[in-house]
């Protein structure tokens, strides 16, 4: 039993703020929630509802003094194979030669293609976000199979929730770090049959077509029927940067990157990461397609030229989760995305008079609950039913 002040944001806004003493079964799901004030007296009456007797001789951990309980924040976008050079390219354009990609991210993340020095590396972040008070991650990894899923593993092993992307990509990429297009789709498909293979409540595969640049029409539809064929999530990269936007239209007819992905079949339930270029067709499509943002805002800030209006898009019924994306955003850190997200809507906001500022409440739904819905995952909040990942604050 834990027993103190818990805070969560089950909605957009909805900031809670309470003394509870909360019952997770042996399997980690909390079974039983009431008022601590309340607990205490049926501790002293032994007349304890029936969902709480299994708790009569429970230990009790509590959180004490000023400290509190937080739901495990959950990083909806963030570069596992990027961690060994966090820090470095952002002085760069995104999409150039000698840019944050070609120079910086695919030699980077083709070293890890071997076993060794991937095991190392994704051990080191794993313990880093666990410390930062992040359970759960929704994880670009490499094009490689082997390494893909040896990161799932390792995130089984420690204790981290993790959907996990094995990168696909069949052009523009360093010649030695993309696929060929059917090699591609086999590799994608063995990816998925060997993370579900590891039967871990903990992990999930992902399909990730890195994004439209880096993918071929034939890429994409063929990863979507893997997607649907097999229940499992979609992530990439949208609308980020004015060269990838340009780019990605000069190589379907101007249509967006909403369209393509919607016309590909990779929309739908997805998640994407920054949107910071959307068009108003793009929200329309992000909205039919109940995909979710992953904004980034830290990245955005290097990367973007841009500044993603958060508040707008919830109104406007899109949903929006919050991601650190290193290492394009240099801190692996959910706390600094939360600052990065205020300033962002500060900066947002300034010069119109009707902006309503982003509150606490609101940016701690976008770091928790908003996550877990866009990751299809049990957590987010300290309900009952709900998986117990939490932090003491």
């Amino acid at each position: 039993v834990y027993k103190g002040r818990f805070v969560d944001a089950p909605s957009f806004g909805a900031l809670r703020d309470r003394h509870l003493a909360v019952g997770v079964d042996a399997n980690g799901v909390i079974a039983a929630v009431a008022e601590e004030a309340t607990f205490e007296q049926w501790s002293e009456s032994s007349c304890m509802p029936q969902e709480w007797r299994e708790f009569c001789d429970a230990q009790i951990v509590p959180a004490t003094g000023q400290s509190f309980f937080l739901p495990g924040f959950i990083d909806t976008h963030i570069h596992a194979a990027q961690f060994p050079f966090n820090g470095a390219g952002i002085e760069k354009p995104l999409m150039s030669d000698d840019g944050f990609l070609k120079a910086y991210a695919f030699p980077t993340e083709l070293r890890l293609a071997e076993r060794e020095e991937a095991g190392s590396r994704y051990r080191e972040a794993v313990d880093l976000l666990l410390t930062t008070g992040t359970t759960a991650c929704l994880f670009f990894a490499t094009v490689s199979v082997a390494t893909s899923v040896l990161l799932a593993q390792i995130c089984a092993e420690k204790g981290l929730r993790a959907c996990v992307g094995k990168v696909s990509m069949d052009q523009n990429g360093l010649g030695a770090y993309e696929e060929q297009t059917a090699e591609g789709l086999v590799a994608a498909r063995d990816f998925v049959e060997q993370v579900k293979g590891l039967k871990s409540s903990l992990v999930a595969p992902v399909i990730t077509p890195r994004f439209i640049p880096t993918c071929s029409t034939a890429l994409m539809e063929g990863l979507a029927k893997i997607a649907r064929d097999n229940g499992v999530l979609v992530q990439s990269h949208m609308s980020e940067s004015l060269d990838e936007v340009s780019f990605a239209r000069s190589l379907h007819n101007g249509d967006t990157d909403a369209e393509v992905f919607a016309r590909c079949g990779l929309l739908r339930g997805s998640v994407m990461a920054h949107c910071v270029r959307l068009e108003e067709v793009e929200i329309q499509l992000l909205k039919e397609a109940e995909a979710t943002i992953a904004h980034c805002p830290l990245s955005n800030y290097y990367f973007a030229g841009g500044l993603l209006p958060v508040k707008r898009l919830v109104q406007d019924g899109v949903r929006v989760a919050l991601g650190t994306d290193v290492a394009g955003g240099y801190s692996p850190s959910m706390w600094d995305a939360m600052r990065r997200a205020i300033e962002t809507d500060r900066i947002v906001g300034h010069g119109k008079p009707d902006h309503v500022n982003m509150t606490l409440g609101e940016v701690l739904h976008l770091a928790t609950a908003a996550g877990a819905r866009a990751l299809r995952l049990p957590v987010g909040t300290f309900a009952v039913g709900q998986e117990f990942d939490a932090q003491l604050v």
